[in-house]
């Protein structure tokens, strides 16, 4: 950024590795705002305009890019020191691990060999499993295996044999696990449209939670609530599908929320579009009106994660510090500010 005191001008290019590279010029007077929108500041936040050139000259970048050849869906491990994440191959999609932060490390691949298609996985508390979506086409099932890694990192790992928790010709995907590793969530066509369901991981005793629509199931940290998208506008509940409050007050069309370590904010992809009109092709392109957002689950306070245009379908760090999120086709990891 550089700045002429002449005029009280400034012009900030901003750099963002594969993505396109924007120039602003502004007035002195809205460094605050600059500094806010780079998350240099907290909201509220205002200083000098000497204090303000100090911020700026410290600058570091706030988004970091993961994988170079495809990536979607991230999930970080409990240990925080590897991310999963999907990569698709027509007709083929594998999961892969990478581990977190990336150097030169290799990521692998631990999908099935005979499993025509696995992704939307993730990991059980204890890291132990992964339950992922696997199948093709309408027949789609919930699947767990044991995933064991190297402790010299992601360059070996391995996993069992995939055990099938669904059953039937049915669309079923997107799970989630309850906190304990119990139970898991996920959407399934089973009833004629798109709802949320529980399974007992043990017994395989399944719930209906939602009768109008649901995706994306999220356990809350403390498990007594699912977050989820309904027709696009984000939505808690209890976990046995009771007290469902939408969240947002329906002003954007919500992709995949997760939990803060904490459970008291929630992260997802947003779109000022009105809910339900961003397609699953959209949230895979990068697309400047997409962003993850963050929301104060007790208080509504709404902010735009710094470092994130274009991106979807977020997952946060089990420290708290970090977002890992997809920009077009590819994963990427954004710093969260102190909050």
């Amino acid at each position: 950024m550089e700045l002429d005191a002449g005029v009280g001008i400034a012009v900030m290019t901003i750099h963002c590795g594969c993505r396109s590279v924007f120039e602003y010029a502004f007035h002195e007077v809205d460094l605050n705002v600059i500094l806010v929108l780079c998350g240099m500041l907290p909201i509220s936040g205002a200083v000098s305009s000497e204090g303000a050139r100090a911020a700026l000259s410290q600058t570091r970048p706030i988004s970091v890019q993961v994988t170079q050849s495809g990536g979607y869906a991230p999930r970080w491990a409990p240990s925080g020191k590897y991310i999963l994440y999907g990569v698709f191959s027509y007709p083929k999609a594998d999961l892969r691990l990478v581990k977190w932060p990336p150097g030169n490390s290799t990521a692998v691949t631990i999908s099935p060999p005979s499993m025509p298609t696995s992704d939307e996985a993730a990991f059980c508390p204890d890291g132990r499993m992964i339950a992922f979506t696997g199948g093709v086409r309408e027949d789609r099932n919930v699947y767990v295996m044991d995933v064991a890694v190297a402790r010299a990192g992601a360059s070996r790992a391995t996993s069992s044999k995939p055990r099938k928790l669904t059953k039937g010709p049915f669309f079923s995907a997107a799970p989630s696990w309850s906190p304990d590793g119990r139970r898991i969530a996920f959407v399934s066509d089973r009833t004629g449209q798109i709802d949320i369901f529980v399974m007992d991981v043990h017994e395989g005793s399944v719930q209906r939670l939602t009768r109008h629509g649901g995706l994306y199931p999220a356990w809350s940290p403390d498990g007594r609530k699912i977050a989820f998208s309904a027709n696009g506008a984000l939505s808690l509940m209890d976990i046995d599908g009771g007290n469902v409050r939408r969240l947002d007050a329906g002003k954007v069309d919500a992709d995949r929320p997760c939990w803060s370590p904490d459970g008291k904010w929630i992260a997802f992809g947003s779109t000022n579009r009105s809910p339900g009109t961003m397609t699953l092709d959209e949230t895979l392109k990068f697309d400047p009106g997409v962003h993850i957002e963050l929301i104060n689950v007790k208080t509504g306070r709404r902010l735009a994660l710094p470092g994130t245009e274009g991106g979807a379908l977020p997952d946060w760090s089990p420290d708290g510090k970090r977002i890992a999120f997809q920009l077009s086709f590819n994963v990427w990891v954004a710093e969260v500010p102190r909050l």
